[in-house]
């Protein structure tokens, strides 16, 4: 085996300083995660879990087969009973951000032996979770740590131990990550799976053990990601509502979300909808994107260049790193434009180990790495403060919504056998499902263009369906519709029409959120 690479000429700190550093950022993300939390930021997602976490804390039953995520439910539902808060606080404990940053440190430090470039990361990620608002216990929390760490094995098994107890070792990570989160684990097949075909290409075979626990992992993979999700869904966006103005084939969902992502304007499908601006710390992420594109780009024309040069030459470590993670990096980015929107998850997580790993490809000094780092900082914690400044802004909090959907929980008419009917924005069906527990009394429907115009231009949505919900950010910001990028006027614009149409009769309002009943007579 060929001596390891000159990853291992790092920079070490001495043990007080180091500890000091920790000391520092891990305070710093406390404060920050203390901020979010006092100020109600969840993600919309993680209500979902929470509908399924609650019959378990309270009857120590759920219907775990039917949950995506099942390891994720218990693990929520193991919190509220360890810690004796309620789920709904504990959706806001700040876990995530001194989890998540410790555990990459850890890791870019056995990777990269540099403990200065190890901070410096550490704070990157610490902005990073911040601005996407899973610093609590929302998925990602639980499942990038696994998947850093199953990464640093990845390496260490191929390049250094060869005990059959490491594989074992992956293959539960493996395992625990896909009940946890779906796309972590098809980030490790595709990872896995191009280090194994990387190895034979260079006729070191160092993968070749990787296989049996590759194929058994992407058996559960697919069984449980791919059937169960991503076909329906992807079913669902090519054969959705043929009839339907709002209707916009996968494809051109994918060109709409990069050029949304890139600051154009898409055309709308429909007269209501609209794609929100920008802010300008999204911006500011995108030329973080960028940057880590640009390095990305860099490290591959170089390995291609060595392997014009010379076929079948040995890869470094840095080589395997770079190829494995582009390759992630792009069908991630497709398959996610294609069913959701584009996304950059694994360029803007793994960024500043993409650009430390190019600049080693090309034998840089640590002075050139330690620049690359203050630039990225310097992007980054500009864009977090832009973030934390816009919080008042954020109108999904809980305290906003529950009221409202615990009140129709009470008065609405429907039952488990014949639900009620309940439009809104796509971000309120979690609280109302939450709300109604296992009674589960209501029904969502989405907003379509057809719905929307028959609500602001007093037309007819009678039969369509019996309620609507007018909350803060419906009300000021926009409505989402079928997609989290599907975005409609808000009804603030139009409250006059909605007042004037003769068929809702406002049942509830509570100066957050307006509950109108939609009348057929």
């Amino acid at each position: 085996m060929p001596a390891l690479p000159s990853v291992y000429s790092g920079t070490s700190l001495k043990r007080r300083d180091l500890i000091k550093g920790l000391l520092i950022i891990s305070s710093l993300s406390l404060v920050v995660g203390v901020f979010l939390a006092r100020n109600g930021v969840a993600s919309l997602f993680l209500w979902t879990i929470v509908e399924r976490a609650a019959p378990l804390v309270e009857t120590g039953r759920s219907s775990l087969s039917e949950a995506l995520n099942p390891g994720y439910v218990m693990m929520l539902a193991e919190l509220s009973i360890v810690t004796g808060l309620e789920l709904s606080q504990v959706v806001y404990l700040p876990i995530g951000i001194l989890l998540v940053p410790f555990v990459y440190f850890v890791v870019v430090k056995s990777l990269l032996r540099s403990e200065i470039a190890a901070l410096a990361i550490m704070i990157y990620a610490m902005t990073h979770i911040a601005q996407t608002g899973w610093y609590n216990v929302f998925a990602y929390v639980w499942a990038r740590p696994l998947y850093l760490l199953s990464l640093m094995l990845l390496f260490w098994i191929g390049f250094k131990l060869k005990d059959w107890r490491y594989y074992q070792l992956l293959g539960l990570f493996f395992v625990a990550l896909v009940t946890l989160h779906y796309t972590p684990p098809g980030w490790i097949i595709i990872l896995a799976t191009v280090f194994v075909i990387v190895a034979f290409y260079d006729q070191t075979r160092r993968y070749s053990p990787l296989i049996v626990v590759l194929f058994t992992g992407l058996y559960l993979w697919l069984v449980r990601v791919v059937y169960r999700t991503f076909i329906p869904l992807l079913a669902a966006e090519v054969s959705r509502g043929e009839g339907e103005s709002d209707n916009i084939n996968p494809i051109a969902n994918l060109i709409n979300s990069i050029r949304s992502m890139l600051g154009g304007s898409p055309t709308p499908p429909s007269e209501y909808i609209f794609f929100p601006a920008t802010p300008l710390y999204s911006r500011l992420r995108l030329a973080l994107n960028a940057l880590f594109a640009l390095f990305l780009a860099l490290g591959a024309i170089g390995i291609l260049r060595k392997l014009i040069r010379e076929w079948r030459q040995e890869l470094t470590y840095e080589e395997y790193l770079l190829i494995g993670i582009g390759i992630t990096f792009v069908i991630h980015a497709f398959v996610y434009g294609v069913v959701f929107s584009f996304s950059t998850q694994v360029l803007i997580f793994l960024g500043p180990v993409i650009g430390i790993l190019a600049l080693r490809r090309f034998d840089c000094s640590k002075q050139t790495e330690h620049v690359f780092l203050m630039l990225v900082l310097a992007i980054a914690l500009p864009a977090l403060i832009l973030r934390l400044g816009q919080l008042n802004g954020n109108l999904l909090q809980f305290d906003y919504i529950m009221p409202g959907a615990e009140w129709f929980t009470r008065n609405s008419p429907g039952t488990a056998n014949s639900p009620a009917d309940v439009t809104g924005g796509l971000h309120i069906h979690p609280y109302y499902s939450l709300a109604a527990g296992e009674v589960n009394a209501y029904n969502p429907v989405y907003i379509t263009p057809e719905l929307y115009e028959g609500i602001v231009a007093n037309g007819s949505i009678a039969g369509e369906t019996d309620y609507l919900v007018v909350d803060p950010l419906g009300r000021e910001k926009y409505i989402q519709g079928t997609r989290i990028t599907l975005h409609y006027e808000p009804l603030g614009k139009h409250s006059e029409a909605v007042s004037n149409n003769y068929e809702l009769e406002k049942v509830y309002g509570d100066g957050m959120t307006e509950i109108y009943e939609v009348n057929e007579e």
